[in-house]
């Protein structure tokens, strides 16, 4: 590929680039021929037939720089790594100072599997040590108390707030260390196996690699197209999906919605970019964006809506390349900073209740839209 401004005016090489969180690029892994500095050196050696011979001298730097090489990494995962490459894999937290001892022969299991683990026997409260926990983005939280000791047993925490409680130790520690062999870059998850089919689909992810017991972060699936859509009477059933009005662009709810009514419209072709829609794209997605904000406004009164466009994985994107659009709705004194700084939401409706309400507004506006 094209490198302007590189360094190989000696020789030709073959090198990694790697494109960052905010999209720069960087070289990473580099080999390169270099027929210049031999020369330059005089450097001989004494070949099979005796005879005086000039080598080749060959650059090799694996990781390129090793600093840039982790920096880029760490902005790529905002320092949610994976659980094969998470400094820390594994905290156990007590609930009280008795089950220290516990959650050590529990660690000691796991470090002989080679899972990183370390236990908090810190001063702090559970809560605080739950939380610590959470900003420190550690793929597995398990949790013991004084009834997990007796069964032998311990809770499961993962990033995304869900939990397996009353799991046996023998059971935990073969889930982690089977989740960390598979180097799966999906986040582990407490979700239902059906979810976990569901996500997988979405996410293109090779399901048999996922431990039984341990499902793809359900965060990682809630801009997923299979989600809850909005049904309409003249579109059945699309590869097992209620599909919503539209012959190009559908919508659906976020699953872990920043308000009660956040939709989002996407498209069904898989683009990335917003100037891959074709006109007829780019128009229906405007009339959807349209119909979203009247349906809300009818159902919920909203007073506002904050309408951003998802593009490209480094955008966070759900669906790696797949383009998508947020309409959430907005009321004067809302909740919008609970996520922020309580790390949690408040909603005054479940999923279903929620689309109960917008799907027969739905029709009325869609149709509305085309004059029927």
């Amino acid at each position: 590929m094209p490198d302007p401004g590189g360094a190989a005016y000696y020789g030709p090489k073959i090198s990694v680039q790697a494109r960052d969180a905010i999209g720069r690029t960087w070289q990473m892994s580099t080999i390169q021929y270099d027929f210049n500095q031999p020369a330059r050196f005089g450097l001989e050696y004494t070949s099979a037939d005796g005879g005086r011979q000039q080598p080749v001298m060959i650059h090799s730097a694996k990781f390129g720089s090793i600093e840039r090489f982790f920096g880029v990494l760490t902005e790529h995962y905002a320092g949610a790594f994976p659980a094969w490459l998470a400094p820390v894999q594994v905290v156990g937290i007590p609930i009280t100072d008795e089950q220290v001892p516990y959650l050590a022969d529990v660690a000691l299991k796991l470090k002989q599997r080679g899972i990183r683990v370390e236990i908090d026997d810190s001063d702090d409260r559970m809560q605080k040590k739950i939380r610590t926990a959470s900003k420190q983005k550690i793929p597995f939280v398990l949790i013991a108390g004084a009834t997990d000791a007796e069964a032998s047993a311990v809770s499961f925490r993962y990033r995304d707030g869900s939990q397996r409680n009353g799991v046996p130790v023998d059971e935990a520690v073969e889930q982690v260390a089977a989740w960390v062999a598979s180097r799966s870059n999906l986040d582990p998850s407490g979700s239902p196996p059906d979810e976990r089919r569901r996500a997988g689909r979405c996410l293109r992810a090779p399901l048999d690699a996922l431990p039984d017991g341990l499902h793809p972060r359900r965060g990682q699936a809630d801009r997923c197209p299979r989600l809850p859509v909005l049904r309409h009477p003249h579109h059945g059933r699309r590869g097992g999906t209620d599909r919503g009005p539209g012959t190009t662009v559908f919508a659906v709810l976020n699953l872990y919605p920043y308000n009660a009514g956040h939709l989002m419209l996407v498209p069904y072709r898989h683009v990335p970019d917003y100037t891959d829609l074709t006109d007829e794209e780019v128009a229906e997605l405007g009339a959807f964006t349209q119909t979203a904000m009247r349906t809300v406004r009818t159902v919920s009164g909203a007073h506002g809506f904050n309408i951003g466009m998802n593009q490209g994985s480094v955008a966070g994107a759900g669906i790696a390349d797949h383009l998508h659009q947020h309409a959430v709705p907005r009321w004067g004194g809302d909740t919008n900073f609970m996520p922020v700084i309580g790390l949690t939401r408040v909603l005054p409706q479940v999923l279903k209740e929620t689309r109960a309400l917008l799907a027969g507004a739905w029709i009325e506006h869609a149709v509305a839209v085309r004059g029927g």
